[in-house]
C-alpha cells in the first residue's frame, strides 16, 4: 500500500514540475511580445488621468455591447432552404 501512496505522490510531483516548465515556457514567450501602439490613435495615446481613462473604457464597453447585441439578432441562415435551392436548380 505505502508503494502504491509514494508512486502517486511522485507522479504529483512530475505533474507540478511539468506545470512549473509549460508555466516558465508562457512567461518566456510572453516577455518576448511586443505590442505595436502606432495604429492607436493620438488621443488615446494621451489620455493619462484616471477619469479619462475610465471614461474611454466605459465608451469601448458599450460599443462592445451594441455589437454583441447586433450580431446576437442576426438569425443563422436556413441551410436547408439552401440545400433544396441548389438541388431545385439543377
Amino acid at each position: 500500500m505505502d508503494d502504491i501512496s509514494q508512486g502517486e505522490g511522485s507522479s504529483q510531483v512530475e505533474e507540478s514540475v511539468s506545470s512549473q516548465k509549460t508555466s516558465s515556457s508562457v512567461h518566456a514567450k510572453e516577455a518576448l511580445i511586443e505590442i505595436d501602439y502606432s495604429n492607436l490613435s493620438e488621443d488615446l495615446k494621451d489620455a493619462l488621468s484616471e477619469e479619462e481613462i475610465k471614461a474611454e473604457m466605459n465608451t469601448l464597453q458599450q460599443r462592445l455591447n451594441e455589437q454583441q447585441s447586433v450580431l446576437q439578432r442576426i438569425s443563422a441562415p436556413n441551410m436547408k432552404a439552401m440545400e433544396k435551392l441548389e438541388r431545385d436548380k439543377f
